[in-house]
């Protein structure tokens, strides 16, 4: 189970002119904090049983580009689908949607990185 996130397409067409190793590695760096963000804010949602769920996110940046970055933040334990997608499930610490929850929670937050990270390109 995965969750995606791309890259502001806005900014995007504003760094065009730039190098294109400078701003590849300037979207692999907003890209590489953003998903850190995300699992960060999804571990705390996500129910506890035995912790096996909350250790199974893992941040990963699967493409780079000048153009932008995809990442995820996968959650690898076999049984996250069905703990994720269970709304009818009352769970005493964590909540279902744990990680779309978390996605939705932290776009502010993500949008500030991509920012960041991309304005040091122009100053």
């Amino acid at each position: 189970m995965s969750v995606r996130m791309f890259g502001l397409s806005s900014t995007m067409k504003n760094i065009k002119r730039l190098s294109k190793y400078d701003s590849a590695k300037a979207y692999k760096n907003a890209m590489s904090e953003a998903v850190l963000v995300v699992q960060a804010n999804s571990v705390k949602r996500t129910p506890v049983d035995t912790g096996n769920l909350r250790s199974s996110h893992v941040p990963v940046v699967t493409k780079v580009s000048p153009d932008g970055a995809k990442g995820e933040v996968r959650v690898d334990a076999n049984y996250a689908v069905y703990v994720h997608e269970m709304t009818q499930n009352r769970h005493p610490v964590g909540e279902a949607k744990f990680l779309s929850n978390a996605v939705n929670a932290t776009k502010s937050k993500v949008d500030d990185i991509y920012v960041r990270w991309l304005s040091k390109l122009v100053s």
